[in-house]
């Protein structure tokens, strides 16, 4: 696991000693994804220079370090992310070679240049499984080409900048934005849509960024630049290519017979099997993340089925939740779990005080905005697990959304088939009974109660119902100041097309939730510790598999994840399948009337905000003074709001 950092200077005139300087700035800035070594490669003429930092996984040795050269000397890249088939590509290779081929080393970047020059670009992309991002130079075409995995669980950023101190723009990437912020006389500009997007979901959608004229890549796309073209490059004219659909795949059904109990279970066994021992493939310490949930459980079990040795489980437990202060603690139920499977068990107890101290510095590890809360638990557990000497660890990432494992994959039909043809008046009525029911009679909290009640108020619309469950609010504009109120809203994403609502719902979540929310939280965490995770359910065979399934062996009898508690039945007694799974819910509804109420005054003041100039102070302060008066429980909505101001103190706009 690496990050990558490139500039590629227009002005042909740029000495070497100054691209450089640059490229070598840029890389500094993103250290912490790749702390064992670190190269750079540069084209004066061309005016091209690439970086790279390592975070070494496989091949150790000096043989795996970048920028790489392919043998032929036609391609240089910089490489981030893992090629878990790259020995099986191998001796494909062997099969098309002329018998010329001379391997240097075990890396797979080795691997993956040597199947570029042998099948091309689109081919050898269609070979690989993995997760991974690059920047590829093509000597001979005097192209580059940045590449993005299948699900987006790598990152990667581009743009066109223009220098005061040059002529000319710069095409620059990196795997963080960071990165670009090590450059001279960079200047940051906020990307209004992208605001909003934050505003209303609590992260960004891609390919937005917080910057303008900086995108992210968006999963499954490639781009290509060509010198030749240079002169007339703007950036709204740069258009990604998608080599990879997940509508189109879904939507193409084969010849299995996947109606069939016993035979499904079989396959998608096998199938997670396979990519579970692909994805042990190491020359450092491996482990697993285990909670007491579904998902984690089976990729536990299976790494132990095809192990030879006891591997590493790991699990952070909170025992402050036997006072009521932290609403989440697995540890007990993971560690009856790992008895029975035989781990190596470690667990490690930490406190709401743990959290709370991480909060100020959240913004130096998520370099754009994020508010999804369960970034701080995530980044904990990368951290204990670092500390106690794991490098890489499996994680159950993807099986929600490929499974139908969110009570929205089945809550949405049923809301949508109830009450659509209700008039407004009776679904308006039914909406204010539920919200003003006290709390413990339906056993859900203020805030679940709020979006359940939004989301009947819109049954007649799917994708109301569907933003309604999933962001803080279907429309945020009264939280903006003034001059943001009549900038474009993103424009939604029309619900794909699937042959039930539920299947809908899951792709939707693949499209967009995924990538920009859960697989950004975990990606930043677990660089920021010098940890390397890999998801399993994220082989896209496991996807198309599941595209296959019919959807009553993902969702049965209201029960999520149907066939993936039945293939783990096979591992765990049901006593220890049964439990619920408790998530990472923290209560910041109690800490911003609390430990953090200072913090939260400070950011949302009146005159921090006028400062800063972005929300309208006055509904801020109303949606805080009743949140701290015990009124009403705002704070999935602050806490979005005090993500944002902290990220713009910290950048000093």
């Amino acid at each position: 696991m690496c990050g990558i950092a490139g500039i590629w200077d227009f002005n042909n005139g740029t000495s070497g000693d100054l691209l450089a300087k640059e490229v070598n700035d840029m890389a500094k800035n993103i250290k912490s994804r790749g702390p064992d070594s670190s190269g750079c490669w540069i084209d004066e003429k061309i005016g091209i220079a690439l970086s790279h930092r390592r975070l070494a996984i496989q091949d150790l040795s000096k043989n795996g370090n970048q920028p790489f050269l392919s043998q032929s000397g036609r391609y240089v890249i910089v490489f981030n992310g893992e090629i878990y088939n790259h020995k099986l590509l191998r001796k494909d290779l062997s099969k098309y070679s002329t018998g010329n081929f001379f391997w240097k080393g075990n890396s797979d970047t080795e691997t993956l240049l040597a199947c570029i020059e042998t099948w091309g670009l689109n081919s050898a992309l269609d070979r690989f499984a993995g997760m991974f991002s690059f920047a590829l130079w093509d000597r001979k075409k005097r192209s580059i080409y940045l590449v993005r995995d299948r699900f987006g669980e790598k990152p990667l950023y581009y743009g066109l900048k223009k220098f005061n101190n040059r002529s000319r723009k710069s095409f620059l990437f990196a795997s963080d934005l960071s990165a670009f912020r090590a450059l001279k006389n960079y200047q940051i500009n906020i990307n209004q849509a992208a605001f909003e997007s934050f505003i209303n979901q609590g992260f960004i959608s891609a390919p937005l960024t917080i910057e303008d004229d900086i995108n992210q890549l968006s999963p499954g796309h490639y781009l290509e630049i060509n010198y030749e073209n240079i002169e007339r490059l703007e950036f709204r004219s740069i258009n990604p290519i998608k080599w990879w659909d997940p509508l189109k795949i879904s939507q193409n059904r084969s010849e299995l017979n996947l109606n069939n109990d016993d035979f499904a279970i079989k396959e998608v066994n096998n199938s997670l099997l396979r990519s579970v021992e692909e994805k042990k493939i190491s020359d450092v310490p491996i482990g697993v993340f285990l909670s007491s949930g579904i998902d984690s459980s089976l990729i536990c079990s299976l790494l132990m089925h095809s192990s030879k040795e006891p591997i590493n489980s790991f699990t952070i437990s909170f025992p402050d939740n036997n006072q009521g202060e932290v609403g989440f603690d697995e540890g007990p139920a993971a560690k009856l779990i790992a008895s029975y499977l035989g781990t190596n068990h470690n667990e490690v107890a930490l406190s709401s005080s743990d959290l709370i101290k991480l909060i100020p510095s959240l913004s130096s590890i998520y370099t754009e905005p994020f508010a999804d809360s369960s970034q701080i638990p995530t980044y904990l557990v990368c951290r204990e697990a670092s500390k106690n000497g794991l490098k890489v660890v499996l994680s159950g990432d993807g099986a929600d959304e490929l499974f139908g494992g969110y009570n929205r994959h089945y809550l949405i039909p049923k809301i949508h088939k109830i009450f659509k043809n209700l008039p407004y008046s009776v679904r308006s009525l039914v909406s204010s009974l539920l919200i003003n029911l006290p709390n413990k009679n339906i056993g859900l909290s203020q805030q679940k109660i709020q979006k359940l009640s939004k989301s009947i108020l819109h049954a007649d619309n799917l994708e109301s119902i569907y933003n309604s469950l999933t962001c803080g609010s279907n429309d945020t504009s009264y939280l903006l100041n003034e001059e943001f109120t009549n900038c474009s809203q993103q424009k939604k994403e029309i619900l794909p097309y699937a042959s039930s609502i539920a299947e809908r719902i899951m792709l939707a979540d693949v499209q967009n939730y995924l990538h920009s929310d859960i697989l950004v939280k975990t990606d930043r965490a677990s660089m920021a510790t010098g940890l390397e995770v890999r998801a399993p359910f994220l082989d896209h065979r496991v996807a198309e598999l599941a595209w296959e399934l019919p959807l009553s062996m993902k969702i049965r009898n209201r029960k999520t994840k149907w066939i993936l508690k039945k293939i783990l039945s096979n591992y765990l007694p049901n006593s220890l399948i049964n439990n619920q799974k408790k998530g990472f819910a923290i209560p910041i509804n109690n800490w911003l009337r609390g430990p953090l109420k200072d913090w939260a005054c400070d950011l949302l003041s009146d005159s921090t905000i006028k400062r800063q100039g972005y929300l309208n102070s006055e509904i801020v302060s109303k949606n805080l003074t009743s949140h701290l008066s015990g009124e009403k429980d705002n704070s999935s909505r602050l806490w979005t709001l005090l993500i944002w101001q902290s990220w713009l103190s910290d950048i000093e706009l």
